[in-house]
This record gives C-alpha cells, sequence and structure tokens, in this order.
C-alpha cells in the first residue's frame, strides 16, 4: 500500500452552528491518500481554533467532523455519517454542557421513517425521541421525571399520546390519550399499579347526545361503574357489583331514576326500578320477578297505588 500526504494553506467556508451560517476563515490542510486514493482530508483554521476532518472509502466521502478546538462555539464537535449515495445518513452534535444531539436519516429510504432525533442529556441519558413517517406521522417521546412521554401526529396534528411511568415514580403506570381531528381530546385511559384502571370518552367532534362517559374497571377488567353526562345535563350512573347493575339516572344534581338489574341471575328478580322527586324522595318502585310476575307501588292514571301485577 503506497501513503503519501500534502500539506498546503487556503481559505475555506467554516461552519458556524452557534449562528448557524459560515465564515470564510483562513486555514491548513493535510491530506493522506491511500494507493492514489484521498483516505482523509484535515482543515485546521490558521488560529488553531476549528478543525474539519473528512474522512473518505473508496474514494466516496464517509465521514466530516468539526472540532471547536478553541471553544469558540457552544458545541465541542459535529460528527456527520454519509451513505453510498452522497446523502448524510446520521449527524452528532456534542454540546460543552456534555448533552448532545443525535439525528439518523432514513438513507438509502429502506425504511417506513424519514429520520429519528434524540437529544441527550450530559449523564448520556436520553431525554426525548421525534421520529417523522413517510406518510406525515410524526411520533414524540419525551423522558423525564420517571415517565416517559410518546406521542403520535399526522399532518403536524397530534393524534395520540402515551406517558409511560417506567421508573415506577408514581401510583400508575400508563396513561394514553386520543386526539381528534379538531385537536380535542377523544378519549383518555388510564392503568393504576393495582391492576384497575378507568377510561373516559368525549364526544367530539359532538355527534352524540352525551358529552362525556367515565368507565371503571378492576385488575381483571370487569366493568365496575360508568358515568355519563348528557348535552341537556342530565347525568346516568351504572354500578356494576354482586351479581347486580345499578343504573340511576341524575338530571342537575338530583337523582330521578334508580334500575337495578340482576345480570348475574343471582337473586329471584330481574330488575328493580325507582323513581325521585327532587327532593330525593321516592314516587314509584317497580320490581319485576325471573317467574315474570311483577310488583309496582306508585302512581297511575287513578291516584296512588299497590299492587301484584
Amino acid at each position: 500500500m503506497e501513503v503519501f500526504e500534502t500539506i498546503g494553506t487556503g481559505v475555506a467556508d467554516f461552519f458556524h452552528f452557534s449562528n448557524l451560517g459560515y465564515e470564510a476563515i483562513a486555514y491548513k490542510y493535510l491530506q493522506r491518500y491511500y494507493d492514489d486514493l484521498l483516505y482523509s482530508y484535515d482543515q485546521i483554521s490558521a488560529d488553531g481554533a476549528l478543525k474539519t476532518s473528512n474522512t473518505f472509502s473508496d474514494g466516496q466521502l464517509a465521514s466530516v467532523e468539526q472540532t471547536d478546538i478553541g471553544g469558540v462555539e457552544t458545541w465541542s464537535s459535529i460528527l456527520n455519517l454519509y451513505a453510498a449515495n452522497g446523502a448524510v445518513k446520521s449527524s452528532q452534535i456534542s454540546y460543552d454542557d456534555g448533552s448532545s444531539t443525535f439525528t439518523e436519516y432514513d438513507q438509502p429510504n429502506r425504511s417506513p421513517w424519514e429520520r429519528i432525533d434524540s437529544n441527550l442529556d450530559s449523564q448520556g441519558q436520553l431525554v426525548d425521541t421525534y421520529a417523522l413517517f413517510d406518510d406525515g406521522r410524526e411520533k414524540v417521546i419525551t423522558y423525564s421525571g420517571g415517565a416517559n412521554w410518546r406521542e403520535a401526529h399526522r399532518n403536524k396534528q397530534l393524534v395520540f399520546a402515551e406517558i409511560t411511568d417506567s421508573r415506577d415514580a408514581h401510583d400508575w403506570h400508563k396513561l394514553t390519550e386520543h386526539f381528534a381531528s379538531n385537536g380535542e381530546l377523544k378519549s383518555k385511559r388510564l392503568w393504576l399499579d393495582d391492576g384497575t384502571s378507568t377510561l373516559t370518552e368525549y364526544d367530539q367532534p359532538n355527534h352524540s347526545s352525551w358529552t362525556k362517559i367515565d368507565g371503571n374497571f378492576d385488575s381483571k377488567g370487569q366493568i365496575i361503574d360508568t358515568y355519563a353526562l348528557f348535552d341537556d345535563g342530565r347525568e346516568k350512573i351504572i354500578t356494576y357489583s354482586g351479581g347486580r347493575s345499578w343504573q340511576e339516572a341524575i338530571a342537575t344534581g338530583k337523582m330521578l331514576e334508580a334500575i337495578t338489574q340482576d345480570t348475574d341471575d343471582a337473586y329471584d328478580w330481574l330488575s328493580i326500578t325507582e323513581s325521585f322527586n327532587t327532593d330525593r324522595e321516592r314516587t314509584s318502585l317497580h320490581i319485576i320477578y325471573d317467574d315474570g310476575s311483577e310488583i309496582y307501588e306508585g302512581p297511575t292514571v287513578l291516584g296512588e297505588a299497590s299492587y301484584l301485577i
């Protein structure tokens, strides 16, 4: 292998990351050739403050690294790696405070994403990542305070977010949120450390007669209760416990009706319906039994009544 070097001087444009601009600076250079192919090309500013190192593979540019020798920039080094087609495939910036950023590009377009950006703190711990996909979707994951934050975007619009308690710093381990096309929250679910969970759905973009519905689930995923708020102010609560489902209808904070259903066939009746006035006094009672018989107590067209049907 034949190796030789050339040394010279010149003027070149050095890139200043701090002000995102180039400056013509006098420099010294050193070129190294292996078997008549350029292997490396180093430039050092005349004042010794900046250095640019270029490496080549089979005559093709492989990497460019700029080093802030004199400490004149906010970064210490910038390293770019190049694909065989000459495009940048990754870029890393190391800052004076010890933090760094890393960007990976999909070269030569073999993945469903275009680029992935990552920021790391001075301890080398991941702070956040950003991914841009070929179809316009975006995803952001933020790692902070013992939790990981992940977002999915489409056409610059947030469609999904997920927070994971990766360091077990909270009494929950995951929260997910979905967003409507208008940017409003349409659902969220929280999983607690004890295995229970909650689910809230919002009527976005206002296609239904209700405003929101809340649901609580036990550690086996069985529903415990639901709460619905309607557009006209009515509320409905359904509680599932001990072989029964309990339903309440409420308006302006006053319970108007309660329905208990024997969903697990644990009793000799099918349902119990109670109606109430605004003073929470029961105005009627209707019980339907398994054998089809019924008992009703309350007002009729003929007045008050209590009878077996």
